[in-house]
């Protein structure tokens, strides 16, 4: 099993993103959906005291918004040269489009 669990709604955009980028990159995880959105208990939002998804959880704890997220399976992809985030453009021309 992964290290890594995404938590989220399956029909959350948000969490579709994060999804993506991992199976894009391909970056091994595991997917827990948040079934109760009514839930009031942090722990079904992977430890997010806001009740918000998507979570990134591994072993240095929770990592919350789909960003935050997507910058992390970046760094552990093995296809990184594949993607430019925001803000990760060295040409300044690119950096103002």
């Amino acid at each position: 099993m992964s290290d890594l669990v995404l938590v989220g709604r399956s029909s959350s955009h948000f969490t579709r993103a994060a999804r993506i980028f991992a199976l894009e990159l391909g970056v091994p995880h595991a997917f827990r959906p948040v079934l109760d959105i009514t839930s009031l208990d942090a722990a079904t939002y992977g430890g997010n005291p806001a009740l918000k998804v998507p979570v990134l959880l591994d072993a240095d704890g929770p990592l919350v918004g789909t960003e935050n997220i997507c910058q992390e399976l970046v760094r552990r992809s093995q296809t990184r040269s594949m993607v430019v985030l925001r803000g990760d453009v060295a040409d300044r021309v690119v950096a103002n489009a």
